[in-house]
């Protein structure tokens, strides 16, 4: 089940949460106006404290009723159990928040309408699903917006033309739709820089030409989410596509206004 992130009071222009929901889950959240820094002000360093501080005992009086109603007999509502879980958790994983290996994915309270926003906060998630797995998710988008691609438009520029093998340059062999500042190149082969751009370009630009949403990338992306690691960077990926998906719903609704 999707969870919508909380929503802050409109009179907080800037800020950043670390918190545990009322499920259990761990969340962090930061306004736009900080979303170029969100990984660095809530580092696995300053979780991994969030998550120590929830752990440790409490021994103020003032934290009393509170311990004393988790340790109780009565029976635990939701709210407990996920805060206990949350606290077992947290125990067990402080080693890998301190090493700075946990990922975990930022919700940002984007104005949807501010496109130039929107793409630096796919970039930031592209660049932290660590590049491993960006190769992986880009043959899964190019299949998905070229399925015949390596027949129709090769990577090595080399085609069969009247029953005659030609070789031609690779950069005129790519798709129409390939973007511009990108190398025709398999996404294995190409830089970290550019295997960005071309996901991105195909999660925001082929939609009208091709037909491609966020929702039929993530359907497509399910066939390797094994192949991606560490699991937890399959959190990332659900949070590009929500964000992506109310974009997605913002572009709908202003075409209607023009209808």
């Amino acid at each position: 089940m999707s969870r919508q992130p909380q929503q802050c009071p409109n009179f907080l222009e800037h800020f950043a949460l670390i918190y545990i929901d009322r499920e259990g889950n761990l969340r962090h959240e930061v306004s736009a106006s900080i979303f170029d820094s969100a990984y660095s002000i809530l580092s696995p360093q300053v979780t991994g404290a969030f998550l120590k501080a929830v752990a440790e005992p409490r021994t103020s009086s003032q934290l009393e009723p509170f311990k004393a109603s988790l340790a109780s007999n009565a029976p635990r509502t939701p709210e407990k159990r996920a805060i206990q879980r949350e606290i077992r958790r947290a125990r067990t994983e402080e080693q890998d928040w301190y090493a700075g290996t946990a990922i975990f994915p930022i919700t940002a309270q984007l104005p949807v309408n501010q496109r130039d926003l929107l793409r630096r906060c796919y970039e930031k998630i592209f660049q932290n699903l660590q590049q491993a797995n960006c190769r992986v998710i880009a043959k899964i988008y190019i299949r998905l917006a070229e399925p015949h691609k390596q027949a129709q438009y090769p990577y090595n520029g080399r085609k069969h033309v009247q029953g005659k093998t030609q070789q031609f340059n690779p950069e005129e062999t790519k798709p129409p739709w390939w973007p511009l500042g990108v190398t025709h190149r398999e996404p294995d082969h190409l830089p970290k820089s550019e295997r960005i751009a071309l996901l991105i370009h195909i999660l925001c630009e082929l939609r009208t030409s091709h037909g491609i949403t966020a929702r039929k990338l993530r359907n497509a992306g399910r066939l390797v989410q094994h192949q991606i690691a560490p699991t937890e960077r399959l959190q990332l990926l659900d949070e590009l596509y929500r964000v992506r998906e109310e974009e997605e719903k913002f572009l709908d609704a202003a075409i209607g206004r023009l209808l």
